[in-house]
């Protein structure tokens, strides 16, 4: 039986060499659809799924951010992510070399210093992606400026609001609750085929003010020593690459039957150490992203 693909123009952006194709089985048209990004795979998915361009998210960053006082923070290089041409995107490439996610960085330029003198500065992560992993989201995002440390906030909590900050047509509310939640720090919207600007600048508003909570958790942590129950958590729910790293292992040793933990230090400085460890040494981009989210909910 002969497998072949229709041109799906509806959901086909040839402008960034997106192609969505439906997949026919014989002379039946199937409910699966394939997307392409110049002529490379990106992924097979359900044919109601529609693209929202990275592209297009992209474009439109700048903009939105200057609706909420943000700026677009330039991201320094490393191993497990792919930096795109504006330096403040990064990005994950698939298998077959398509940025097939990305996520956008925006910080306020205003810095809040901590209890040890340092920076951090507060903003956002704006994400999307093409093959149906990510929909379009934002979540809290933070950077400590002397060692260029990053921390992305992306444990989901759920915060019961609805607001529509795509365009769509829907009156439907129980409808919409099915496609859409609002949570703290992080809001997401199943893909439609652009962005309302103005709509969604001002639910972004709403996940930044809710981010300022983890500058005051920040600081709560400079307060607290760290403890042995802490430590041993962080040693067997993180990856071995991170805690493998000499500031990390000045307060906590991993032997092969012990674990040993300095509780005379902060739980803020062992948690700079371990971002300085995700940052810096990161490995695959999702492998990244996970470490990350368990840190977040370790520390809070």
């Amino acid at each position: 039986m002969q497998i072949s693909t229709i041109p799906n123009p509806d959901n086909s952006f040839p402008q960034y060499g997106i192609e969505s194709g439906l997949i026919q089985v014989g002379n039946e048209i199937t409910n699966q659809q394939v997307i392409l990004k110049d002529e490379r795979f990106v992924a097979s998915l359900d044919n109601k799924y529609q693209i929202l361009p990275n592209e297009d998210v992209m474009n439109q960053m700048t903009e939105i951010g200057d609706k909420i006082g943000l700026v677009p923070m330039e991201a320094t290089p490393r191993e497990w992510y792919y930096i795109q041409p504006d330096k403040s995107v990064i990005g994950n490439q698939n298998k077959y070399g398509v940025t097939t996610k990305i996520a956008c960085i925006l910080v306020n330029p205003m810095p809040y210093e901590m209890p040890d003198g340092r920076e951090i500065k507060l903003g956002l992560t704006v994400k999307n992606s093409i093959d149906g992993h990510w929909s379009f989201s934002a979540s809290t995002f933070t950077f400590r400026t002397i060692c260029q440390n990053m921390m992305f906030h992306i444990t989901r909590q759920k915060f019961g609001a609805l607001g529509d900050y795509l365009n769509i047509q829907n009156t439907n509310l129980n409808e919409l609750r099915s496609h859409q939640v609002m949570q703290t720090s992080n809001i997401w919207k199943r893909h439609t085929r652009s962005l309302n600007v103005d709509a969604v600048a001002e639910s972004l508003k709403s996940v930044f003010s809710e981010g300022e909570m983890y500058i005051q958790r920040y600081k709560e942590l400079a307060t607290l020593n760290m403890n042995k129950k802490l430590g041993i958590a962080c040693a067997l729910k993180l990856p071995k690459w991170a805690t493998d790293h000499e500031p990390v292992k000045e307060w906590l040793t991993i032997e092969k039957d012990t674990i040993k933990v300095d509780e005379s230090i902060s739980q803020w400085q062992a948690f700079n150490t371990l971002t300085e460890s995700l940052t810096h040494n990161g490995r695959k981009f999702n492998t990244t992203l996970m470490a990350y989210a368990k840190l977040d909910s370790l520390f809070s």
